[in-house]
């Protein structure tokens, strides 16, 4: 299983959003710590894979917001693109619910910390792209 890789590429030098990124990986880490003990508890994963759903959920919430504020021309691309990983990751819960092993947990695991990863290097990376050369263009 891979571990956590969101934890050291998640920096887009953006405060807001990097803080998030470090609560986000926090709470991929319970996840993961539920998947990781001897005695497996299929509870402790659902409840793990919950708040992370709803932390995902308050983040993009933050994220949309805040690229309104700057008026980041990508937006309604991007919003569009969170509600699918929303989706996503939803499906992924259901199917570990209904088959609640390690295997399928960490199955769950991987899969949605590769569409985490996977977007925040992406799709955030352009944004943050976006707020420097704005920093840039106000400062000259």
């Amino acid at each position: 299983m891979t571990r956590n890789n969101l934890n050291a590429r998640r920096n887009l030098g953006v405060k807001a959003l990097d803080r998030d990124h470090d609560a986000l990986s926090d709470h991929l880490g319970s996840l993961e710590n539920a998947l990781g003990v001897s005695d497996f508890d299929p509870g402790e994963v659902e409840t793990a894979l919950v708040e992370l759903l709803a932390h995902i959920k308050e983040h993009f919430e933050r994220e949309e917001s805040w690229m309104r504020r700057i008026n980041y021309p990508g937006m309604r691309f991007h919003a569009k693109q969170h509600q699918c990983l929303i989706e996503a990751i939803e499906e992924f819960r259901q199917a570990f619910s209904s088959n609640p092993t390690r295997d399928k947990g960490e199955y769950v695991y991987s899969m949605v910390e590769d569409l985490l990863v996977e977007h925040t290097l992406k799709a955030d990376r352009v944004i943050g792209g976006f707020v420097g050369y704005r920093r840039q263009i106000f400062q000259n």
